[in-house]
């Protein structure tokens, strides 16, 4: 699937997702590479649907799921729609990952988010159960914090 939407086309990965799908052959995996190919062509319309054929088949979000759309909703800027799908991450029992934060901060950091911005960013994460990657909390947010407490004490 994955080579099928990467060197040849989305539509023929969706047309071979319908061929899996004849044979009972398909299962998250498969929809989570489809759906990261619509993301990642800017498909939104065709993500949607996927995604609600998802649930259609019965087959569950799991993590990667959310951390495709999560990526997606960053890359385009909305920050908020993405906040929103780690919480509905969280109601459905999947804790977001370090994958998830760092989606989260490099993508604020590409968009030269206020450092105000990318703290809040780091500390609704960490208090959503992230454990913060070790590389990205010493180079961005460590250095964030201390320029913060700098700025608080003059």
């Amino acid at each position: 699937m994955d080579g099928i939407c990467k060197e040849i086309s989305v539509d023929a990965g969706k047309a071979f997702l319908g061929g899996m799908r004849d044979t009972g052959l398909f299962d998250v995996i498969t929809f989570n590479t489809l759906l990261n190919s619509y993301c990642a062509g800017g498909q939104v319309d065709n993500a949607l649907n996927l995604l609600a054929s998802m649930r259609k088949e019965g087959i569950s979000f799991n993590r990667v799921t959310f951390n495709i759309m999560v990526n997606f909703f960053c890359k385009v800027g909305s920050f908020q729609q993405a906040k929103k799908l780690v919480n509905v991450m969280r109601a459905q029992g999947i804790n977001p990952d370090g994958v998830t934060y760092t989606t989260f901060i490099t993508c604020a950091m590409k968009e030269r988010r206020r450092a105000e911005e990318v703290i809040e960013l780091h500390d609704f994460l960490v208090l959503q159960g992230v454990i913060p990657d070790t590389q990205i909390y010493k180079e961005i947010i460590r250095p964030l914090l201390l320029l913060q407490n700098e700025h608080m004490l003059t």
